[in-house]
């Protein structure tokens, strides 16, 4: 299949990508900290209607996020802080993206999609809630169609089509429909007897 060869390529490029930073001796958090700019950069392009350059810069951020993780790896500096502060990291960058559709929603006057835009970022924050919040119940919670990756991956294709807003409903529907999973799979998980000990 076409995909084993893609992704081989892609984790062979990730690890060499990742080898000089760990020569550079740039520390994980700083490269955490360093997508939000390319990520503020992509909510100003957005909202200037610029779509596909504010594709390209998400997808440079989406670079430092899977950057940063390796290097925490091949460093063995992979601390309960480093997991926070990239968790809270993709929460702002979550943010910053929508509120830049906002902006370009507003620019071009279409009042529902700035309201459907919010109403998705609720749902993306919901989602990264629920998951939080069961873990401290349950083993385990990554369940859902619209997990983060999910979610990039369909707003760079409505970025890159022009299809925002066709995107945006479906971030919106998908991101809902997986918090509603997540929480019927707590209460499947509990039900089965599956809490997690509480210590």
């Amino acid at each position: 299949m076409i995909s084993g060869p893609i992704r081989t390529g892609v984790l062979a490029l990730k690890g060499v990508i990742a080898s000089l930073f760990v020569a550079l001796r740039i520390p994980p958090n700083v490269l955490t900290m360093a997508s939000l700019v390319p990520t503020a950069l992509a909510a100003w392009r957005l909202a200037e209607g610029e779509l596909v350059q504010a594709g390209l810069w998400i997808f440079l951020a989406g670079f430092f996020d899977i950057i940063d993780g390796a290097v925490a790896r091949a460093r063995g500096r992979m601390t309960p802080f480093g997991a926070v502060l990239d968790s809270v990291t993709d929460r702002v960058s979550d943010t910053f993206i929508y509120f830049g559709a906002v902006g370009y929603f507003h620019r071009i006057h279409a009042p529902f999609y700035e309201f459907l835009t919010i109403f998705a970022l609720g749902g993306a924050l919901m989602v990264s809630y629920t998951r939080a919040r069961a873990e401290n119940t349950v083993i385990d919670c990554k369940v859902g169609f619209a997990e983060r990756g999910e979610r990039m991956v369909l707003l760079l294709l409505a970025l890159f089509f022009g299809r925002l807003g066709a995107g945006m409903w479906m971030l919106a529907i998908l991101s809902w429909l997986t918090t509603v999973q997540r929480v019927i799979h707590v209460h499947r998980a509990l039900e089965a007897g599956q809490a997690k000990p509480q210590g």
